[in-house]
């Protein structure tokens, strides 16, 4: 069941995720998908300064080679291998390139080997991998024949073939067997060589992954942080609900079939409302930068699906969870612009930025686990920085703050001292330590993001002076200093937001019990003016700048003054009235904000531990705003909204979750949260124009199941719609807001 519980909230609310710079949406950032018409079965690397893109394509293998991904949709491609050999001279399917160390050459020398499907001409059977060797580094070859890849104990029917390698080196032999309906796994003792025996790791027991057809096919791995991926094609490809399920492996034991788990789901399929259907043939490849992991695959424009050469090639980024799980978005319509990969000739590199300036921050050590810390909470200017079991406290968060030159200054949210190079020192093995913020060099760091999601900090003035643990040691009270970039884990950190707030932007504070704002009385901008509760309009007086301060507490300031938020006399009374007056860094004008849910707070005053509340819970606009007793009440909660960044511009349309930045879309946006769900969740949906939209529910295979909303929603809005499971029952659905406009849809999945 639905319910049409529906209620608006403007755009300023803190919904989403915040940049400090905003930058323009412009087509030369962005493609649109397909990249490549009658790709097949691709796969995609990128190698000094070029895309490489490969595919089936007939009794060749060709490879078109584009600086740029629109150059991939007209480049001619390369010839690379063709065979007169009868038994595998056609019906050359699923090529994928990869680079591997030569074992038989010099030490630290490197070829690329070409995988691909043959079978023979006259009937087309006798389906068997191959493999070739480049002859160089050029991944347009020339190519020579190494053999064809076998099991030790089977030599049958094979197509598909990937590689996965271990973190050692070690390489398996990946491919679909049987009659397309098995992945199986082996060892190999070279890039052309399988030296283990056959171990079925995947067949189909899900309804989906029998669609027309038991089928598993297309193997293709990814690894992260321990736990490695494969992602499969299931059911037949004449279907429109071809997908891609995956398997998950936390032991590192592949021969093991016991130690790969299946995904009851599919982790990308058909998208019918956009008109995309039967995605599979998956493989991945890291962006130019290496910083980003994106798919390449194929899909047809068919709603009844197609498996033939018709078939286009499309890319997509994926993210990653918390847990090191990848997430991937539903396959985009044929109009909707992507960002293109991080590192690309014609990408901003601003377009996937994370860190979000003025919000706080936890630093956890790559190396060891352990969180950037100041010894013993210190308030003193010199105190040493050091790395320290994860306790929660105020000692381990920084908030962040971009500067002018693309730096950032990291205050201690405590002393509100910064993070510095000792003494201003420029040089590897300086102490770091917290000071008075002076605005020095040494206390200003270039945030710069790594693989796998980790950052390094490096000292402004130098290009290779990072912030390091000593020795990379894994004990609690380890030293923190700089040293040179050596690439290593005692240099790389993960940065988690720890706090909503964003230091120095603009709110208004929406009362929870009545739905009036905090403001000084008749938009006074004196000291003394009485602070109450109004309507809302467009004054300053009902805007409050929000600064962080020592200790971790925060000041109001009106806007537009320098006149704070503060409770007459810092009495401790209950009823004691709460007014404005100049700011005199006393706790009478400090203020914990404790998050309850939803965006909303409660804002304790530091000298007296008393909630800012509404005297009585009234709703009339004028009614006085004091100090009261914490009791839990409605009358004591407020909701933040956000009104501009601290550099003055507002806020872009964002998705519902703070900590959970991807990267910085424009346009509108749709999320549902919490998902997957047991029983209840709710939508978030704003748009860039005002027009009258629908909001619908759609089952797995495209089939309308409730309208949730028809009407004119208003641009740059937030709406929020709530859903509950109650009959639908467990499965994969769909949410899709559209107007004349724009479409968006997202999934959501009930347990």
């Amino acid at each position: 069941m639905l319910t049409n519980l529906f209620e608006k909230r403007k755009l300023n609310l803190l919904l989403g995720c915040i940049l400090i710079t905003l930058y323009s949406h412009t087509n030369a950032q962005t493609f649109t998908n397909p990249i490549r018409a009658g790709a097949a079965d691709p796969t995609m690397v990128y190698y000094n300064g070029f895309y490489y893109l490969t595919y089936t394509n007939g009794p060749k293998i060709e490879i078109v080679k584009s600086a740029t991904i629109a150059g991939l949709s007209t480049t001619t491609p390369t010839l690379v291998w063709t065979d007169s050999d009868p038994q595998k001279c056609c019906f050359m399917w699923a090529p994928a390139i990869k680079l591997f160390t030569k074992p038989d050459g010099a030490p630290g020398e490197k070829r690329w080997y070409l995988y691909y499907v043959a079978a023979d001409y006259s009937t087309g059977n006798f389906n068997r991998n191959y493999v070739l060797e480049s002859s160089g580094l050029d991944p347009l070859g020339p190519y020579t024949f190494k053999g064809r890849l076998h099991p030790t104990n089977e030599d049958a029917r094979s197509i598909d073939p990937n590689i996965l390698e271990k973190d050692d080196g070690s390489l398996y032999y990946l491919y679909s067997s049987g009659s397309n309906n098995e992945i199986s796994i082996a060892s190999m003792s070279n890039p052309w060589t399988v030296n283990g025996a056959k171990v079925i790791i995947s067949t189909p027991t899900y309804a989906w992954e029998k669609v027309n057809g038991w089928v598993n096919e297309n193997p293709a791995p990814v690894k992260r942080n321990g736990k490695t991926y494969i992602t499969y094609s299931a059911s037949n490809c004449n279907s429109a609900d071809y997908c891609t399920g995956m398997l998950v492996n936390t032991d590192g034991n592949y021969l093991n079939p016991g130690s790969w788990s299946k995904i009851g789901g599919p982790v990308l399929f058909k998208a019918a409302f956009d008109g995309v259907y039967g995605p599979g043939g998956v493989d991945f490849f890291k962006s130019p930068d290496g910083l980003e992991d994106w798919i390449v695959y194929h899909a047809t424009t068919v709603s009844t699906g197609e498996c033939n050469g018709n078939r286009n090639g499309r890319i997509q980024k994926i993210t990653w969870d918390n847990n090191d799980f990848p997430i991937f978005s539903l396959p985009p319509s044929s109009s909707t612009a992507l960002y293109l990969p991080s590192g690309d000739a014609g990408a901003n590199p601003q377009n996937n930025k994370t860190i979000i300036s003025g919000l706080t921050y936890k630093l956890t050590h790559k190396g060891t686990n352990q969180v950037l810390d100041v010894a013993g909470n210190s308030g003193a200017s010199g105190a040493n920085v050091q790395q320290y079991t994860d306790i929660g406290g105020d000692a381990q968060k920084w908030v962040t703050t971009l500067q002018p030159d693309s730096t950032y200054k990291l205050l201690h949210i405590y002393t509100n001292m910064a993070l510095s190079s000792l003494s201003n020192g420029a040089g590897a093995g300086i102490d770091v330590v917290q000071e008075t913020e002076a605005g020095l060099d040494g206390q200003r760091w270039k945030i710069q993001l790594q693989p796998n999601g980790y950052y390094k900090l490096v000292r402004k003035g130098t290009t290779n002076i990072c912030l390091d643990v000593s020795n990379n040691s894994s004990a609690p009270g380890a030293n923190v200093l700089q040293w040179t970039d050596n690439g290593v884990d005692a240099q790389r950190w993960r940065m988690e937001v720890v706090g909503n707030v964003i230091t120095g932007a603009t709110y208004k504070l929406l009362h929870k019990g009545t739905n009036q704002y905090l403001a000084s009385q008749n938009n006074s901008n004196a000291a003394g003016a009485d602070v109450l509760q109004y309507t809302g309009n467009s004054d300053l007086g009902q805007q409050w700048v929000i600064t962080v301060e020592t200790g971790g507490y925060y000041k109001l300031t009106r806007k537009g003054t320098g006149i704070c938020l503060d409770v007459s006399n810092n009495s401790g009374a209950d009823g004691a009235n709460v007014l404005q007056w100049t700011d005199n860094g006393g706790d009478g004008q400090r203020w914990s904000l404790v998050h309850v849910g939803d965006g909303y707070y409660k804002l304790v005053h530091k000298g007296t531990n008393k909630c800012l509340d509404v005297a009585s819970n009234s709703s009339s606009a004028g009614a006085n705003v004091q100090q009261w007793t914490d009791n839990g009440a409605l009358a004591q909660v407020w909701q933040l909204q956000l009104v501009t960044l601290p550099n003055g511009q507002a806020p872009p349309p964002a998705s519902a979750d703070l900590t959970q930045l991807a990267e910085l879309k424009s346009g509108p946006s749709l999320s549902v949260n919490p998902n997957p769900s047991a029983s209840r969740a709710t939508i978030h949906y704003v748009q860039d124009v005002t027009a009258n939209t629908t909001v619908a529910l759609y089952s797995n295979a495209g089939r309308l199941v409730k309208n949730i909303f028809t009407g004119v929603i208003n641009k740059n809005e937030v709406y929020r719609f709530e859903i509950s499971k109650g009959a639908l029952g467990s499965g994969v659905y769909f949410i899709k807001a559209f107007n004349d406009k724009s479409v968006q849809a997202t999934k959501i999945i009930f347990r």
